[in-house]
């Protein structure tokens, strides 16, 4: 069974033009809404700060970002994809405050009061590689514990998960985990070394 499938459908449309539903803006450069463009590893370091279509999502509602890079090592080859690059959960939308520089009647920023329960790693592409794709996707979150749902879903412990946890990751086993349903929002970026 393909891990990417519960994505693959979102992503086709947005790279085949859809306007994105996500925006990333990360606190290593300057620039706003990534969706589509060219990062360096660099530019993609630290947390990203998320701002949804305010008509994708439903207030008193929480969310739960993954982060993707389906690549990996090769888009040509992509036997080691989809290499998890990050999860967020228990998102909401944030009040917009006059001082907001990003958030509008049209997009909200997500905050979370809890820590990302897999921190986001920077891209890291091989040289010799092509550009990766590092695609954002945010889905409605369920009534549930999530991060202790995946911990015991994927026998994740309280420690950082470590890289061969996060190689072929199957997004199939989180969505049947957590009874995710469609894709709320999405976005991407390419980077290379």
């Amino acid at each position: 069974m393909d891990r990417f499938a519960p994505v693959k459908e979102a992503l086709a449309a947005l790279e085949q033009g859809a306007a994105p539903t996500l925006k990333l803006e990360f606190p290593s450069t300057a620039v706003v809404d990534v969706a589509g463009k060219h990062l360096t590893p660099a530019e993609a370091t630290g947390e990203p700060a998320l701002y949804v279509k305010s008509s994708a999502i439903k207030h008193g509602c929480k969310y739960v970002c993954l982060a993707l890079d389906p690549d990996a090592p090769f888009p040509s080859f992509p036997f080691l994809g989809p290499v998890l690059h990050g999860v967020q959960t228990d998102l909401a939308p944030r009040e917009p405050d006059q001082d907001d520089r990003h958030s509008s009647s049209e997009w909200s920023q997500l905050v979370s009061d809890k820590a990302p329960l897999v921190a986001h790693a920077k891209p890291g592409p091989p040289r010799v590689s092509a550009p990766h794709r590092y695609v954002s996707v945010l889905w409605r979150q369920p009534d549930v514990d999530v991060a202790e749902a995946l911990r015991r879903k994927l026998g994740w412990g309280d420690e950082p998960i470590g890289l061969t946890a996060r190689i072929r990751f199957d997004v199939n086993v989180v969505v049947e985990a957590l009874g995710l349903e469609d894709v709320v929002a999405i976005s991407y970026f390419t980077s290379s070394s």
